[in-house]
């Protein structure tokens, strides 16, 4: 009925319940956003996913290098909502922040991904890994930044176990 012009306001009263209920020694998170900026952001995405839908059907050639296009910006858009994420939630008083270079977001979010399927699943663990340092190696509380010690073989246990399940039935 309201077109999703509500679920930013959704959005933001579900994050600040889940937030407040979540203690870490007896303090818990907050949830800072604005719906209004959440809104806007959904309005714009909509708007350049139409424009993008129109012109596919109209020229489809200008569709194919629309999609590059989104290829190439994805990595940007990744890391724009990572930080707005993390700059929106706080412990203590203190924001979260993230960080990353495009380059390192092109890696984490279309390079290694990209070789696990290409590998037929065998480089799946080592892509998840290195998608996942990225997101906590470029993640900071405050001034401290994280720490990420997983190894591609705890990737790979989990990995097998789900393939070993997956045969199993």
């Amino acid at each position: 009925v309201t077109l999703g012009i509500y679920s930013a306001w959704a959005k933001v009263r579900n994050n600040r319940y889940f937030y407040s209920n979540l203690y870490l020694d007896g303090e818990s998170f907050r949830y800072l956003a604005d719906p209004i900026t959440i809104l806007k952001s959904r309005i714009i995405a909509v708007v350049v996913f139409a424009a993008f839908i129109i012109l596919s059907e109209l020229f489809p050639l200008a569709g194919l290098a629309l999609v590059l296009a989104l290829m190439a910006v994805t990595p940007l858009l990744v890391v724009r909502s990572l930080a707005f994420n993390h700059r929106m939630s706080a412990y203590r008083n203190i924001q979260f922040r993230f960080a990353a270079s495009y380059g390192e977001a092109v890696m984490a979010v279309l390079v290694w991904p990209t070789l696990g399927v290409l590998t037929a699943g065998l480089l799946y663990p080592y892509a998840i890994r290195k998608s996942s340092e990225f997101i906590v190696r470029n993640s900071r509380y405050g001034t401290a930044d994280f720490d990420f010690e997983a190894t591609t073989w705890d990737y790979g246990r989990i990995f097998l176990v789900f393939l070993g399940v997956l045969m199993a039935t």
